[in-house]
C-alpha cells in the first residue's frame, strides 16, 4: 500500500508539472482574446536597430503616433505592376519572440475586386487559401465577422447576400461599374450602388485620424466600446490619399495586435482610412507570385472572402 501511494504521488507531482507547464506555454504562446497587456511595449526592427513606442490610452491623437521612421522600415518588394508587398517586424519586451505584419498594396484601378460568399463558390465555408486556389486568385484575404451567418452587408456581383448593419460603419465595396475599389464610411446602402461590398468595424482611421472610441475604448457618452489594449491576430482593410488599398495581416500564432496599435500602426504609415476585418483564428491572407504561393495561415474557416484579380484572368 505504501508503494502504491507514493506511486500515486509521484504521478499526480508529474501531472501537476506537466499542467503548470502547459499553462506557461499557453501564456506565452497563445494568449486568450481576453488577456490586455499593459500599453507602451511594443517595439519595431528600423535597419536593424530596435526601436520601442509608447501608445498613451488618453484623448489626445499625438500620443499614438509612431517616430516618423515606421513608414521607412516596412521592407517593400514589387510583385507586378501596381502591386507591392511589405513587411514590419514587431517584438514585445515581455515576450521573446518577434512576429511579423505583411502589407499588399494595391493601385485599384489595375485589379478587379471581389466579396466573394464561399458557399457560393465552394459549396461550404472554406480558407482563404482553398477559395483563392480554386478561382485562380492572385490576392484574397478574409472579410467580416461571423457567427452562424456573415454580420453586416454582403455584395456580391450587385446582389445583396447578407443585410446592412446599422452598428458597423465601415465598407468595403466596389462601384457598380465593377472597376476599383474604395471604402466608405457611415454610408446607406442606398447610395453606395455598389457591385461587391463587405461592412465590418471598428474604423480604425478616418480622414487620418484615429476615432475617439479607439483611441479610449469608450463613445462620447462614456460608454464602454472596446478593449483597445485586447491583443489578437488583426486583418485590416485600408486606403492611401492616393486612392490605393493596402490590405494588412498579423502573421503570428502567438502573438498580434491590438485595435489601436493597429489604428496607429496604419496611421503612421500614412493611411487614410482604414477598418478592421475579423481577426483571432480568422485572420489568414494568400499571395500567388512568380516564384510560388504565400500563405498566411488562419485557425478557421470563413463565409466571406475578398479577392483580388489581374484584369486578364477574365474573373
Amino acid at each position: 500500500m505504501k508503494r502504491t501511494a507514493k506511486n500515486w504521488r509521484r504521478r499526480l507531482t508529474i501531472a501537476g508539472f506537466v499542467l503548470l507547464l502547459a499553462g506557461a506555454l499557453a501564456f506565452f504562446l497563445f494568449p486568450s482574446t481576453s488577456f490586455s497587456p499593459p500599453p507602451g511595449q511594443l517595439g519595431y526592427d528600423h535597419r536593424g536597430e530596435r526601436k520601442l513606442f509608447e501608445i498613451s490610452l488618453d484623448n489626445d491623437e499625438n500620443n499614438h503616433k509612431f517616430p516618423g521612421e515606421l513608414e521607412s522600415s516596412v521592407q517593400w518588394q514589387e510583385i507586378l505592376p501596381g502591386l507591392r508587398r511589405g513587411e514590419l517586424h514587431f517584438r514585445r519586451e515581455w515576450r521573446p519572440h518577434h512576429f511579423r505584419m505583411v502589407l499588399y498594396e494595391f493601385e485599384p484601378k489595375r485589379f478587379l475586386f471581389h466579396v466573394v460568399p464561399s458557399k457560393e463558390a465552394f459549396g461550404e465555408w472554406t480558407t482563404v487559401e482553398e477559395l483563392a486556389r480554386k478561382q485562380g486568385a492572385l490576392f484574397a484575404i478574409n472579410a467580416n465577422y461571423f457567427s452562424n451567418q456573415p454580420l453586416g452587408l454582403v455584395i456580391h456581383h450587385g446582389r445583396l447576400v447578407a443585410p446592412h448593419s446599422q452598428v458597423m460603419p465601415g465598407i468595403f465595396y466596389v462601384p457598380r461599374n465593377g472597376r476599383g475599389a474604395d471604402i466608405a464610411i457611415d454610408r446607406s446602402i442606398r447610395s453606395l450602388d455598389a457591385m461587391e461590398a463587405m461592412q465590418s468595424f471598428p474604423v480604425l482611421l478616418q480622414n487620418g485620424r484615429i476615432p475617439e472610441y479607439v483611441r479610449t475604448g469608450h463613445t462620447q457618452n462614456g460608454r464602454k466600446l472596446l478593449n483597445v489594449h485586447e491583443i489578437a491576430r488583426r486583418s485590416a482593410v485600408s486606403q492611401m490619399s492616393d486612392g490605393c488599398i493596402v490590405f494588412a495581416v498579423t502573421d503570428t500564432f502567438a502573438d498580434g495586435l491590438s485595435f489601436l496599435e493597429l489604428a496607429a500602426v496604419l496611421q503612421s504609415l500614412g493611411m487614410e482610412t482604414a477598418v478592421a476585418l475579423d481577426g483571432g483564428g480568422s485572420t489568414q491572407a494568400y499571395l500567388r507570385t512568380a516564384t510560388g504561393e504565400e500563405i498566411v495561415k488562419g485557425l478557421d474557416r470563413v463565409p466571406v472572402i475578398i479577392t483580388v484579380h489581374t484584369e486578364d484572368s477574365g474573373k
